[in-house]
């Protein structure tokens, strides 16, 4: 919901009204059908299962990168006039990743810009693109972290040729960039391969 403008001055929305209670009432039937179908004494044998200090520390690792991934959400939006200063972002995040555990289709995100666009007055086109940014610069982080390890687990299984293919690949645009640049110094009968060695003589 906007705010409001009463005699020229923006006044927040109400905070209880049947928009308030239809949602709290709609999260509610939600949270509880996603309840009935947990199997809660698997679940509690896991945990008491479970190396409890991991648990806690894994926890709290994970609630600890919300300051980090509020901070890095408020330098995205560093060129836009905010309202408020980067710790309100931290706690935007935790409401939108608490959303986005619960509904479908990433409607989390959609919910944080949301969120954005009442709390810091930024638009939701410039929020959602920006957490958009995010998504992406996570996504290319987990290709790196997964290239790495891959790596590291079966680069002694790959063939010999696999090493060498990067190698003649370097060799060979290097070298096709003077034959294609620089014809006239080689031989007559070798220029025409010279010419097509570069892009514009394939071409």
């Amino acid at each position: 919901m906007e705010a409001r403008s009463a005699n020229g001055v923006d006044t927040a929305p109400p905070l209880w009204s049947w928009q308030t209670l239809l949602s709290g009432l709609a999260t509610l039937i939600l949270l509880a059908s996603l309840a009935a179908a947990i199997d809660w004494r698997s679940t509690w044998s896991e945990l008491i299962a479970s190396h409890k200090g991991f648990v806690l520390l894994g926890g709290l690792c994970h609630y600890l990168t919300y300051p980090v991934r509020g901070a890095r959400w408020r330098l995205c939006l560093a060129h836009l006039q905010v309202r408020q200063a980067g710790a309100g972002f931290g706690l935007v995040v935790f409401f939108q990743n608490f959303v986005d555990n619960v509904v479908p289709a990433k409607l989390g995100d959609v919910y944080g810009a949301h969120l954005a666009r009442i709390n810091f007055g930024v638009r939701r086109s410039e929020a959602i693109g920006s957490i958009v940014f995010q998504r992406m610069i996570d996504s290319w982080i987990v290709l790196l972290l997964s290239f790495l390890a891959s790596w590291s687990l079966l680069s002694h299984q790959l063939p010999s040729p696999f090493y060498a293919a990067p190698s003649c690949w370097a060799f060979s645009s290097w070298t096709g960039r003077p034959l294609h640049g620089f014809p006239g110094r080689w031989p007559t009968w070798s220029r025409p391969f010279a010419r097509g060695c570069g892009p514009a003589g394939r071409g």
